[in-house]
């Protein structure tokens, strides 16, 4: 099984040493797309096999040569690339880039419009992406400017986190519903050190209620996160808020 901890580390790695080159969230998932594809190839382990080459579901009478079309070619190819972006396993649940086994056990969903979903228990692993820009500190319920904060303990902190701000929380759900044994990573990456995580510069370290802010931030992360791998990445560094354990040695 591919180390997936190993592969966040290296899409962090290219961003501390080039930030200038990622500007949007998109430009991260691609570059971890193909990261992911990199390894795979190297491993001769690129594509995964198709069961049952068949694409279950109705379709419009009108529509229906298409998808025939597609199954027709699903069935002659026998596999599919084990690297995806954007992959939908129900109505609410779409995971920004996806690793499948190397055998793919359910047939495709196909649905009406011409989507695709797959079985959530045929992937290895699924990981998300989310780049904060242009933020300074956390979201939190209380003013930043309160004094209060200077004495909350960390409990505390955790609770004024608004982890709804940025769909954080709803992010990290779906990877916790993922089925026991598939690997879920969930790459945090600001471009202004949004949760005020070490090293930080000369001037932050003066802002005192800013870095309770982000001890409670990472706190939330830590204490939110069922068994997924959650790694921060700002400028300056990156750190495993919750390491990745869900793979082999």
């Amino acid at each position: 099984m591919i180390r997936y901890d190993e592969i966040a580390e290296s899409l962090g790695k290219e961003y501390i040493s080039h930030p200038i080159e990622y500007g949007t969230e998109a430009d991260l998932r691609v570059r971890l797309h193909q990261i992911l594809i990199d390894q795979l190839k190297d491993e001769s382990q690129i594509y995964a096999n198709v069961k049952e080459p068949r694409l279950v579901g109705d379709t419009r009478s009108y529509k229906q040569a298409y998808k025939q079309n597609i199954e027709s070619k699903l069935k002659q190819q026998g596999s599919i690339n084990r690297i995806r972006m954007d992959v939908s396993v129900d109505k609410r649940r779409q995971y920004d880039v996806v690793c499948f086994k190397d055998q793919i056990e359910s047939p495709i969903s196909w649905v009406r419009s011409g989507s695709k979903r797959f079985d959530e228990n045929d992937l290895e692993a699924a990981l998300g992406i989310k780049y904060i820009k242009n933020k300074c500190y956390p979201p939190i319920r209380c003013p930043i400017t309160d004094d209060a904060l200077l004495e909350m303990d960390n409990t505390e902190l955790e609770s004024v986190f608004n982890e709804k701000e940025n769909s954080i929380r709803n992010d990290i759900e779906d990877l916790n519903s993922l089925p026991s044994g598939v690997t879920g990573v969930f790459v945090l990456i600001s471009n202004n050190n949004y949760l005020f995580s070490e090293p930080l510069s000369a001037e932050e370290q003066g802002e005192k209620k800013k870095q309770q802010a982000g001890i409670g931030a990472r706190r939330w992360l830590e204490s939110f996160s069922e068994d997924v791998g959650i790694l921060y990445i700002h400028p300056y560094g990156m750190e495993w808020i919750v390491t990745c354990g869900n793979y082999s040695e």
